[in-house]
């Protein structure tokens, strides 16, 4: 794969892409083809551009339309099943926040969701493999690597908030249970002190009542 794009079907507006700095001229020509017929894919396939192919998989649902420019040479099925990582992977992780920013009426910006650009990155590399051209197997393990550690950092975002208030409550609690073992500490110190002093205090009280009743 040479260079993938993750756009919008309905407005063509680039919501994600590899990184590439590729002079080709042929894959400069391919992406320029690639932006006039962008409206007209639908479903799954791929098309000439050039001297190049074009893989795309277009969901309407999400309103997302996944492209990846590869050599001519380059197998069919295993672009397919790489675009397939890719959009599942973007929906699961930005599918609720895209459809929350249209709902509150706002645009999608190009780029917006550029820090999907790892994930591609990292599941390119994996499918441009010529080792993997003969083993899907490998190639889905690998991957499920990956998502694991993208998934792990997605939740560790999502959680820290939870986390700060898990901390806060667990503060009140302690404080709270500080506040009742001082008050425990006190009421124990007290009965041993009574323990301790009563029967001085009793055997006193009984010798001032004798030498009283003596005296008087």
């Amino acid at each position: 794969m040479e260079t993938t794009i993750v756009y919008q079907k309905s407005t063509g507006t680039p919501l994600a892409a590899s990184s590439d700095d590729s002079k080709d001229a042929e894959l400069i020509v391919s992406k320029k083809e690639l932006k006039q017929v962008l409206h007209q894919l639908s479903g799954i396939g791929n098309i000439k551009a050039f001297k190049k192919m074009i893989h795309y998989q277009v969901d309407e649902t999400s309103d997302l339309a996944v492209v990846t420019i590869t050599s001519e040479g380059f197998p069919a099925q295993l672009s397919l099943s790489y675009l397939n990582e890719i959009h599942d992977e973007f929906v699961h992780v930005y599918g609720m926040e895209m459809v929350n920013i249209l709902k509150r009426g706002d645009i999608l910006k190009p780029y917006q969701f550029m820090s999907f650009e790892t994930f591609i990155t990292k599941t390119k590399k994996i499918y441009a493999d010529t080792r993997a051209k003969d083993g899907l197997s490998d190639i889905n393990g690998q991957l499920r690597d990956v998502k694991k550690i993208m998934n792990q950092n997605i939740n560790d975002l999502l959680n820290r908030g939870e986390e700060l208030n898990n901390l806060q409550d667990l503060s009140t609690s302690l404080r709270e249970q500080s506040i009742k073992y001082q008050k425990y500490a006190k009421k124990i110190n007290w009965d041993l002190m009574v323990k301790k002093y009563a029967p001085v205090l009793i055997v006193g009280i009984l010798i001032i009542l004798i030498f009283y009743r003596w005296l008087f």
